[in-house]
């Protein structure tokens, strides 16, 4: 969906692309957003599963992800899937989780 403000809402799939220039041995993924508990989403890059996050409001997480899961000077893909997205509290539209920012760097 459109961003509302400082944030955007996913439906049931939502992807983003992206290129890295350098490769590092691990990278962190941090994750800012709010995940429903019930609304569990699955994270999911070049087609490994990062993570399942819950509970997850107005927060970041971190994920920790191995560096041959990153192409570096190539497009990458991460997916996001919420299985249960639906309306909330009277807005009829299928949401998802709400996506603030994703933040990738080389591991420390």
């Amino acid at each position: 969906d459109a961003p509302e403000g400082t944030h955007c809402w996913s439906g049931r799939e939502a992807k983003l692309e992206f290129k890295l220039a350098s490769t590092a041995p691990g990278y962190v993924v941090r994750l800012s957003g709010s995940v429903l508990p019930e609304r569990p989403v699955e994270v999911e890059l070049n087609g490994h599963q990062v993570a399942v996050v819950s509970d997850l409001w107005n927060s970041t997480i971190r994920l920790m992800v191995p560096g041959d899961w990153i192409n570096a000077n190539d497009i990458n893909q991460m997916k996001f899937l919420v299985r249960a997205a639906g309306p909330v509290a009277g807005d009829g539209r299928e949401l998802g989780f709400s996506l603030i920012a994703i933040r990738i760097e080389a591991a420390q």
